[in-house]
């Protein structure tokens, strides 16, 4: 007898594991496939970015386990193995029209995580019946307002200054006429929250503008293809097509002028610019340097050697060169001892907490250009005052010194 209670129990292990084996299947492919094919875009609806995604799923952990705590007690878990994976389904379906409000947008991302969550502990919970506590939490009541409270408040936070820093990164690609990734990145803020503004306008009609203006440099594109041949009119290709975001494009039509002496420089600078904006910062550095080269053996031309010195020096700051990064913005400060400039160095010495030389700068580009650089070079300032040391000798510099 209690051999036959054995096998029974083993075929009944068996069937659970291939049934939870199926599911996790089925699951695995809603989540793979249909947040990508719901997209309008290509975004993966409704978290769009990664990072966004694990903080909804971690917030949610804690609640998800009131949830599944209460499901696995009424031995319903075998219901949720199939039904959350088809109400799943069901959301993600529903996402190109949820996503159209920022309420229905977040609530969507909350169900969504409180979904998964659920599934997951339940399935643990079957699997693993001795170690149930991992569905089951504690009942107190101040801990479940604390789980709740965390899955509710969380996420919405570092979605809020994920969008603030967005938005930021938008206004750098649209100043930097990178018009193609400045378009893709406004989508992907547009789909976390459709009511998003960006310096005072919504962001929606912005989208529409450089939705227009891509465009544009597309016709402009097709009337270049005839003279391609040309090297000035390769050139101008090759930055147009880097504008509209088509770097592969833009990268081997520069790589044919880099050694064309009329656009050489400008070939040389175009290439630093793609290799930064993939983060290949080696590469980078060397194309703004040997554009730096070639324009020693030319005539003055400093607003070229400038963006080249600025090229060398984000580069090589991404490579935690500081000396090098220091010495090539100091050089292109000499040569253009402008905002902008100063700017720079403000948030160089920032990021290396030299606070009283990022202070002097910032104060130089307030000079120098206040209508748009106030509100940056102010901002930077607070931050020095709270983050760094040397606070007080900030503090009585004055804000206009």
């Amino acid at each position: 007898m209690t051999h036959s209670n054995r096998n029974l129990e083993a075929e009944i292990s068996t069937e659970t594991i291939w049934r939870t084996l199926l599911a996790t299947a089925l699951m695995g492919a809603i989540v793979v496939c249909f947040p990508t094919a719901t997209s309008h875009h290509g975004l993966r609806l409704p978290f769009v970015w990664a990072d966004l995604a694990v903080t909804y799923l971690a917030a949610s952990w804690l609640c998800g386990g009131l949830v599944a705590g209460l499901i696995h007690r009424a031995s319903l878990s075998w219901l949720v193995l199939w039904f959350h994976p088809l109400l799943l389904l069901v959301c993600l379906l529903a996402a190109p029209l949820m996503m159209e409000w920022y309420v229905t947008s977040w609530m969507l991302r909350m169900t969504v995580s409180v979904l998964i969550v659920v599934w997951v502990r339940c399935v643990l919970a079957m699997l693993l019946i001795e170690s149930a506590n991992l569905a089951v939490t504690t009942s107190s009541a101040w801990k479940q307002a604390f789980a709740v409270g965390v899955a509710l408040v969380v996420p919405v936070l570092f979605e809020q200054e994920r969008i603030e820093k967005g938005l930021t990164r938008l206004g750098e690609r649209i100043d930097e006429q990178r018009l193609g990734s400045a378009r893709q990145l406004a989508v992907e803020i547009l789909a976390i929250n459709p009511q998003a503004r960006f310096r005072k306008q919504p962001l929606r009609l912005v989208e529409r503008r450089l939705r227009a203006e891509l465009l544009a440099l597309q016709l402009e594109c097709d009337s270049l293809s005839s003279s391609a041949d040309q090297p000035a009119a390769a050139l101008q290709k090759a930055s147009l097509l880097a504008m509209r975001g088509e770097s592969r494009d833009s990268e081997a039509i520069a790589l044919r002028l880099v050694d064309q002496t009329p656009v050489a420089v400008e070939a040389c600078l175009l290439l630093g610019t793609l290799s930064e904006e993939r983060g290949e910062w080696p590469a980078s550095r060397d194309w703004n340097a040997r554009a730096q080269m070639l324009l020693k053996a030319e005539s003055v031309r400093i607003p070229e050697e400038v963006r080249a010195w600025k090229g060398i020096a984000f580069a090589e700051r991404k490579l935690g060169h500081r000396s090098a990064a220091e010495a090539a913005y100091l050089a292109a400060l000499e040569l253009a001892p402008n905002a902008e400039t100063h700017f720079l160095l403000a948030q160089f010495y920032e990021d290396m907490q030299r606070a009283q030389e990022a202070a002097k700068h910032a104060r130089a580009a307030i000079s120098l250009d206040p209508a748009s650089y106030r509100l940056l070079a102010e901002s930077l300032i607070e931050k020095l005052l709270v983050n760094h040391t040397g606070c007080l000798s900030i503090y009585r510099a004055g804000p206009d010194k």
